[in-house]
């Protein structure tokens, strides 16, 4: 961690966000904040006024996948989150809560690099579906050396690893596909 070159946050790493009580979703009403209405436009925007963020450069697709382990101090569920590209461009991102609890900060990452991996497949498929040429591997990057090595299968013993579930294992088979 020496040599990491650390990024500000619009948050503090000390943040911890809780759900809101019943009451304080009385307060605050849905029609104040038109949050579709804003994506909207800003994708109309995007599209029609900024092509080239919006537009591939290399017709590379890559993954970024991530979770945060534990991070909803309610119920201790860890979020998965990625984004795919297609050249520099993002072209899909998703994130959410995970299914069930992660035991080790390997395990979510391992949870949220499976997600990745079935996105990259379904835009793999629909890339060539539009003579979109990708390479024979696409990429995806993960950021825990762990969950790495899971889903190479290198040095893990699976006798400590048979509990995280099947979807999850899907990964393995793909790493040599991808």
């Amino acid at each position: 961690m020496a040599e990491c070159k650390p990024a500000s946050t619009p948050s503090g790493s000390d943040t911890h966000l809780q759900k809101a009580t019943d009451d304080e979703h009385e307060q605050v009403h849905v029609s104040k904040f038109p949050y579709r209405e804003i994506v909207g436009s800003l994708i109309y925007l995007m599209t029609a006024t900024r092509p080239d963020i919006s537009c591939p450069s290399d017709g590379v697709l890559r993954g970024y996948s991530d979770s945060d382990w534990a991070g909803d101090t309610d119920d201790r569920r860890s979020t998965t989150s990625f984004v795919t590209t297609l050249g520099s461009s993002p072209i899909s991102w998703k994130t959410r809560k995970q299914p069930s609890v992660a035991l080790s900060s390997c395990e979510a990452e391992y949870m949220a690099l499976s997600d990745t991996t079935r996105e990259m497949l379904y835009l793999r498929t629909f890339c060539l579906s539009l003579d979109l040429k990708q390479p024979e591997q696409n990429i995806v990057l993960s950021n825990n050396q762990g969950a790495i090595a899971l889903s190479k299968g290198h040095g893990v013993k699976l006798s400590r690893s048979k509990h995280i579930d099947i979807r999850y294992h899907f990964v393995r088979e793909q790493t040599t596909m991808l």
